[in-house]
């Protein structure tokens, strides 16, 4: 059994984020660097959530977003490499603002994929400043490489999240009623 597990979105809601704000390349919420708040515009978001459907805790995809609940559990979990900030999260059509969420930003990249065993495509080349962009249907990570980190992007696909079995734990047994929206798929480690 793995130690590790990829964190996403639940991708079989019929809503979503329909709209990001634009950010500057260098403020990336995949980069796993620390963005300069002052440096971002406001971070209005808009959804097609309507007003009776229950959000879930985890959205987004260029730009995460998690409830306030989650981000709590997070830090339960021991993880205090990320950075939050407020969000305005509105559906155009009726108007409604839905409040608690917040973007988040994991600190911390890894160069951790095993190549070699790892099953993915190439989206685009890379060169000696870049590396490729890939899309992975199965991940494996180095074990050397990782050191224990309870949250951490990996270089090989920044928009990937991996955490580790003791944050899945920690998500599990503080579930709220609704689930929190996450899907955790274990990923092999050597």
């Amino acid at each position: 059994m793995s130690n590790y597990f990829l964190m996403e979105t639940d991708n079989f809601l019929d809503y979503g984020i329909t709209e990001n704000p634009k950010i500057n390349d260098d403020q990336s919420f995949l980069s796993g660097n620390v963005i300069d708040e002052t440096q971002l515009p406001a971070l209005e978001f808009e959804t097609n959530f309507p007003s009776k459907k229950k959000i879930p805790h985890f959205l987004g995809d260029v730009i995460p977003l998690m409830s306030k609940e989650l981000i709590e559990c997070l830090q339960k979990a021991g993880i205090d490499s990320f950075q939050t900030f407020p969000v305005q999260l509105t559906n155009p059509e009726t108007g409604q603002k839905f409040d608690n969420y917040f973007a988040f930003n994991v600190i911390g990249i890894i160069k951790a994929v095993n190549m070699n065993e790892s099953d993915f495509d190439i989206l685009m080349e890379g060169d000696k400043e870049t590396p490729p962009l890939l899309a992975f249907r199965e991940i494996v990570l180095n074990k050397n490489k990782i050191n224990d980190a309870l949250i951490f992007r990996v270089v090989e696909s920044p928009d990937s999240l991996l955490i580790h079995k003791s944050v899945v734990d920690c998500l599990v047994s503080n579930r709220p009623k609704n689930g929190w929206g996450v899907i955790s798929t274990e990923v092999e480690v050597i």
